[in-house]
């Protein structure tokens, strides 16, 4: 299980972000399940609310 924090979640939703290619690439190469908490939901939710 890989705990996911803000920063990534924020890259791979956000495409114009500088590490969305990056973050994807990693993402898309990943067998284990990803876990995350809600305080990480909302901080990304909001720094994408722009």
């Amino acid at each position: 299980m890989i705990l996911v924090d803000t920063g990534p979640l924020v890259a791979l939703i956000h495409e114009d972000d500088d590490l969305h290619p990056r973050c994807k690439e990693v993402f898309l190469s990943l067998r284990e399940s990803l876990v995350t908490v809600w305080p990480v939901l909302t901080e990304a939710m909001y720094l994408l609310n722009f």
